[in-house]
C-alpha cells in the first residue's frame, strides 16, 4: 500500500501521535514525499530498513519518515504496522534476494 501524505497525517492524529518533536517540542513536521512541487502526487517516500533475524536472514522492512522543520529530528514509522492497523493482519516484511538463494 502506498501512503498518501494527508492519509498518514489523519492516521497519526487518530493515534494522538501527531504531536510536538521529542527534541525541541516544535509541531513543524515535514513529511517526506516523492514530489514536493506536484500537489497531485503526495505519496510518501518508503525507505527500506534492513535487520538480521535469529536464523541469519536479512529482513527488509519498509518505513515512512517525517522530519522536524525546526531541529531536524527524523521520526520513522514502519509501514507494515500502519497497514495492519488499517487493513488487517498483513506482513510486508521480505527476505532479501541474496538470502533467498542460499
Amino acid at each position: 500500500m502506498r501512503w498518501e501524505k494527508h492519509s498518514f497525517i489523519d492516521y497519526l492524529k487518530t493515534k494522538n501521535a501527531y504531536s510536538g518533536c521529542p527534541c525541541c517540542k516544535s509541531c513543524d513536521w515535514r513529511i517526506l514525499i516523492h514530489d514536493v512541487t506536484n500537489i497531485q502526487d503526495q505519496r510518501l517516500i518508503e525507505f527500506s530498513l534492513m535487520h538480521l533475524i535469529e536464523s541469519g536472514k536479512v529482513i527488509h522492512t519498509a518505513a515512512v519518515a517525517m522530519a522536524c522543520g525546526n531541529c531536524g529530528f527524523v521520526r520513522m514509522h514502519l509501514t507494515n504496522r500502519l497497514t495492519k492497523t488499517v487493513e488487517g493482519p498483513l506482513d510486508r516484511e521480505m527476505v532479501s534476494q541474496s538470502d533467498a538463494t542460499k
